[in-house]
């Protein structure tokens, strides 16, 4: 059986297409993918970039004070060495002394007021970050509502996450491989929901529908399943996840049991995968329970 969100990498593979691909029923244009794939890569560019360096900033609003900072630290250092030179009876110009020290004081209201800046301009700058993600989250938010409606995903969908995994073909024979060394499937989330007796998965770019009659068993597995991304708005530690001991590595990778729901029909044999928190979501949906 292959992982329904399976992912063939075998190099050189003639198809690249994922066993999902002959539930889908139902999708948006490739402009529209478009449009919702460059606003998702704006956002992943704000996010990476971050807020202006306040060093960058301050210094390209206060242009040549940097310079003049160094200019004042330097008269005050020949200031100071005049006056060890007289401490120790060399004679100098008292002039000097006092240039010093006016130079000193400058160099002090200067680097003051330049430190004022630096934090304004820090302060600004993540001002200007948060209202470009509050924007692109709005678009997106907006986006993903217009999508849903297209192709006629109900408000009451739940989100639930399936585990998608990669795997290379050795003499027709699959073989699971990790995803990035450390996890071993994508944790991705899909609008689920039942009507006309079939189950429907989707997300904003097309909806999958399998017959409730294909889906044959659910069984929980031993073995724990890793995965990197955690998709639900309440945090892992929450009250409703306890019992399922989700364990969690020091980089961030989360493990937890799963469970195998087997689908067959005139397509092939394939299954879903997952997590063991989303048995009763799924359970719900379905009427399909994990096999004691």
């Amino acid at each position: 059986m292959l992982n329904l969100f399976g992912i063939d990498v075998t190099e050189y593979a003639e198809n690249e297409a994922s066993p999902a691909d002959a539930f889908i029923v139902r999708q948006v244009d490739n402009e529209q993918d478009s449009a919702l794939a460059e606003l998702q890569k704006q956002f992943e560019d704000a996010v990476e970039n971050g807020p202006v360096q306040p060093e960058k900033s301050a210094q390209s609003s206060t242009p040549g004070l940097s310079p003049l900072l160094d200019l004042l630290k330097a008269a005050c250092l020949f200031g100071a060495v005049m006056m060890l030179l007289n401490l120790n009876g060399v004679p100098f110009d008292p002039a000097v002394c006092l240039i010093g020290g006016i130079c000193f004081v400058g160099w002090l209201l200067l680097f003051l007021r330049d430190r004022t800046l630096r934090r304004q301009a820090s302060e600004c700058s993540k001002a200007s970050l948060a209202s470009e993600f509050e924007t692109l989250l709005g678009r997106m938010k907006l986006l993903l509502e217009q999508r849903k409606a297209e192709l006629g995903i109900p408000e009451s969908a739940a989100g639930i996450d399936f585990l998608a995994e990669q795997y290379i073909t050795e003499n027709g024979i699959p073989k699971h491989i990790s995803i990035d060394g450390v996890s071993d499937y994508l944790n991705l989330e899909r609008y689920a929901y039942v009507e006309n007796g079939s189950l429907f998965l989707a997300n904003a770019a097309e909806v999958m529908e399998i017959p409730l009659s294909s889906l044959r068993s659910m069984k929980k597995l031993e073995q724990l399943c890793s995965f990197a991304d955690w998709n639900k708005s309440e945090p892992h530690t929450d009250k409703r996840f306890r019992r399922f001991r989700i364990k969690v590595s020091r980089g961030g990778v989360y493990s937890v049991h799963c469970c195998q729901i087997a689908v067959a029909d005139a397509r092939g044999d394939f299954y879903l995968l997952i997590p063991e928190y989303e048995a009763d979501a799924f359970s719900a949906l379905t009427g399909l329970h994990p096999n004691k």
